[in-house]
């Protein structure tokens, strides 16, 4: 298996070049980018990313809808919410929904690797599994 795809999903370019730093040295063989809901869920169904970042408010379909759709779409699909909303029943929705993880901007950089790399792991063991 080559080197995973990663999609950004964020309406700030800051939070997509942070989210780029922070990952820096994991090897992705490419890195897509968003700032629309819509767009995320579209680029999830014909790219299928090994893992998606995802903002929950974003221009368009919101980041809770498109993480349900994606999941929806893919049961075995590793979102992580990356969000600077901390709202108790936001987050139990996106638990619901299959969220893989939440990570709360503003972000520490080995948070948030440490997520994605454990999330890539889970991918990574579900599919020699499967």
């Amino acid at each position: 298996m080559g080197a995973p795809v990663l999609l950004i999903a964020d309406d700030s370019y800051y939070v997509r070049y942070a989210v780029r730093r922070a990952l820096r040295g994991v090897r992705f063989a490419e890195i897509l980018e968003t700032e629309s809901g819509d767009e995320c869920l579209r680029i999830y169904l014909q790219r299928r990313p090994a893992l998606v970042l995802l903002d929950l408010v974003m221009h368009g379909l919101s980041g809770l809808d498109a993480l349900k759709a994606i999941l929806r779409a893919d049961a075995t699909a590793r979102v992580i919410v990356v969000s600077a909303v901390d709202a108790p029943d936001l987050l139990r929705e996106c638990i619901e929904a299959g969220v893989t993880d939440f990570v709360v901007k503003p972000f520490e950089d080995q948070d948030l690797r440490r997520a994605a790399l454990a999330a890539l792991a889970m991918r990574s063991r579900s599919e020699s599994q499967g």
